[in-house]
């Protein structure tokens, strides 16, 4: 995949994303007579076991783009957002974006009643037109990643680190440094709590996440742990492409989708369940109406409460129906059918090819497979040879390794990618660069930040959570039992008024 700004189309993305929009669908598929041949790539559906009621689905091919060379080649795609791990999910992708999402005044961000995120303008709604409200007081939310909407969780995370840049920007902008006039204090407040949530982001994406997913053995092979008494061997590496692989954001990934779970069960400051309990994810695709009910604490409380899905190629009912039977498509998606035909439309490698691009063994018949028996019986079912399993269906069915949540092909294309990111970004919060990086004393403050610092200090009534935030309370009892906020570290910022 390549950069937004590589090459300049003749037609802007916005351009053709809403030619693609209105091309028109018909009642059971794309319709070839109102859109090019290169864009339509409908999946035919032979048995309606599943009660789609229509002979193929909907499917749209990414949009096509020359290459980093801006010469002719194979068919690339492009990528819309900052391949970067710097909040641009926050901030946006582009300059008019960051505009329109701050106040210019006092470095902060724009907001709406319950400081949630600000409500969809009618531009963006236009142009997506996927999200629906309930009622004529709730509005759908604008961010820097226009999936804010897909379901309220995300736009919990969303708000919650909107929230976070607001609450570190009207402490800085109390104590200017005297070299910032008055008339610089809104863009520099604004650009150093940037920087700070940024970095913030990659220290709990390395260090509590990744983790969870990869375990600690992939963690070592790939180079990706923390490595705090260690910060003078940290150097960029101009070698690392940090762009994000085609085969990464195609099906790697994508193992997500086998984590999610049924719904969401938003609870109280007590973590007791509301009402029936799990909100299921048919009433919520689109929909921000659990978020105006419950709010945003109640939400991620929630979130941090309940298991995920254990990953398998089965990904959870309530998640399927949402898509299959969705009134905003017609006839209704299978997402796992659209992981795999989104693979085939980038042109991505066979599961045995992957696997042998990564120097992993490639199983030469269906017994080889490091599958679950039911699954490799399957697949044995749908595939005349293991070399022609898909992607995304073989290493979403392979066994967890040892300490990880998934299995061996996905940790080599996640880890390869996550340790480009962080070797390839030169802006890296760990780097030393000179007049860029932060001082050691602001980085030992960045350390001691957990995902549960950013909760204890953005939500209301969080008066306790979990230190490990992507660990169950039962995953073991005493170490990380719920805590008073009071304990957790939280960011102490006196090392940015001294710098």
């Amino acid at each position: 995949m390549i950069d937004i700004e590589k090459c300049e189309p003749k037609t802007s993305v916005r351009q053709r994303l809403r030619s693609l929009q209105s091309g028109g669908q018909g009642s059971g598929g794309s319709t070839r007579t109102s859109m090019s041949f290169d864009v339509c790539m409908a999946l035919e559906v032979d048995d309606d076991t599943f009660g789609f009621g229509h002979t193929c689905i909907d499917f749209q091919r990414s949009l096509a783009v020359p290459s980093s060379s801006c010469d002719l080649g194979y068919r690339e795609q492009i990528n819309q957002v900052t391949a970067f791990i710097d909040g641009s999910q926050i901030y946006g992708s582009t300059e008019t974006m960051s505009s329109e999402l701050r106040t210019h005044v006092n470095g902060t961000l724009v907001t709406s009643r319950h400081n949630f995120l600000p409500p969809e303008d009618n531009v963006h709604q236009q142009l997506y037109d996927e999200c629906v409200t309930s009622s004529g007081t709730e509005n759908c939310f604008k961010a820097g990643d226009n999936r804010v909407n897909v379901q309220p969780g995300l736009s919990s995370i969303h708000t919650l680190f909107m929230n976070e840049h607001n609450r570190i920007a009207r402490i800085l902008i109390r104590q200017l440094p005297s070299t910032v006039s008055s008339n610089n204090a809104d863009e520099f407040v604004y650009q150093e709590t940037r920087k700070i949530v940024g970095a913030l982001l990659q220290h709990i994406t390395y260090n509590e996440f990744l983790p969870v997913l990869l375990g600690e053995a992939n963690m070592r092979k790939y180079n990706l742990l923390n490595n705090k008494l260690k910060r003078s061997k940290l150097r960029y590496n101009s070698q690392h492409q940090p762009g994000i692989r085609n085969e990464f954001a195609t099906f790697a990934f994508r193992v997500g989708h086998s984590l999610v779970p049924e719904g969401l069960v938003p609870t109280d400051a007590s973590y007791t369940k509301h009402g029936s309990g799990m909100a299921y994810f048919d009433n919520l695709l689109m929909n921000p109406h659990l978020l105006y009910r419950f709010g945003v604490g109640d939400v991620l409380r929630g979130v941090i409460a309940e298991p995920v899905k254990q990953p398998s190629p089965e990904l959870s009912h309530h998640l399927e129906k949402t898509f299959r039977f969705s009134n905003r498509t017609a006839g209704g998606l299978d997402l796992a059918a659209v992981n795999i035909q989104r693979g085939r439309d980038h042109g991505v490698p066979s599961y045995t090819v992957m696997r042998r691009l990564c120097r992993l063994p490639v199983p030469e018949s269906f017994a080889d497979l490091d599958m679950p028996d039911k699954v490799k019986n399957k697949l044995m079912r749908v595939y005349n040879s293991v070399e022609d399993i898909d992607a995304w269906t073989g290493a979403v069915s392979e066994r967890r390794m040892p300490g990880a949540m998934i299995g061996r092909l996905n940790a080599c294309i996640i880890g390869r990618q996550f340790r480009s990111l962080r070797k390839g970004d030169r802006f890296w919060y760990e780097f030393q660069e000179p007049n860029v990086g932060f001082t050691n004393g602001q980085l030992a403050e960045i350390y001691n930040v957990t995902l549960a610092t950013i909760l204890c200090n953005n939500i209301e009534n969080m008066a306790t959570v979990q230190p490990q935030v992507f660990y169950l309370v039962q995953w073991n009892q005493l170490a990380n039992r719920r805590v008073s906020c009071d304990q957790i570290p939280t960011l102490n910022l006196d090392s940015w008024f001294t710098k």
